[in-house]
């Protein structure tokens, strides 16, 4: 099993219920509502509780965690900054991180990642990119495109994080040059 696998069994840390997107085949935000952010303080009390628990792992989950504090006045990159600050021997796992935040504030995001600490602070992070066809992905309502998403990618690929994804096939319309484009994506992305 890779480091993300076993990360899956580690300790969890639930930092946003519900989601912002409408993305046209999922019903996550129906089930959930919309966004609703636990406080920076929460979440810190939590992972704090994991680390006095000796816990090597902690999963950060939510049904979008980029989307984290857009209602709350904050955003990821700044709970990020947070944890790093964390004394312990534990790594972060961040789970559904929408590649639409990644790719819309990605220096932020490099500043966070850039500092040494948060180098050794995380194991992994999944993009769920769901297709890297520009047609299946606005069939998706998918706010992103398969450039923005290859750049963005390439940036932190220079990181010593697992990266990895979700990826959708045979979703209504696509086409086979569809499929083909989404297999490109993954072999010039290399998850």
């Amino acid at each position: 099993r890779d480091r993300f696998e076993q990360a899956k069994d580690g300790y969890k840390v639930r930092i946003a219920e519900g989601c912002l997107s409408k993305c046209t085949y999922c019903m996550i935000r129906e089930a959930t509502g919309l966004l609703s952010s636990k406080s920076i303080d929460n979440i810190i009390s939590q992972i704090e509780e994991g680390v006095k628990q000796e816990e090597k792992t902690i999963m950060l989950m939510a049904g979008d965690t980029g989307a984290y504090g857009k209602d709350i006045g904050t955003n990821f990159a700044t709970l990020l900054g947070e944890i790093v600050k964390l004394e312990g021997d534990f790594q972060i796992y961040i789970h559904d991180f929408g590649v639409n935040w990644l790719i819309n504030r990605l220096p932020s995001y490099l500043k966070v990642f850039e500092e040494a600490e948060m180098r050794e602070r995380i194991g992994g992070v999944t993009l769920p990119i769901q297709s890297g066809s520009n047609n299946v992905l606005q069939l998706m309502r998918r706010r992103y495109n398969k450039e923005d998403t290859i750049s963005a990618l390439k940036a932190i690929k220079n990181y010593s994080f697992d990266i990895g994804t979700h990826i959708m096939v045979g979703f209504p319309g696509e086409m086979e040059k569809d499929f083909d484009d989404t297999l490109n994506l993954l072999g010039e992305v290399d998850f």
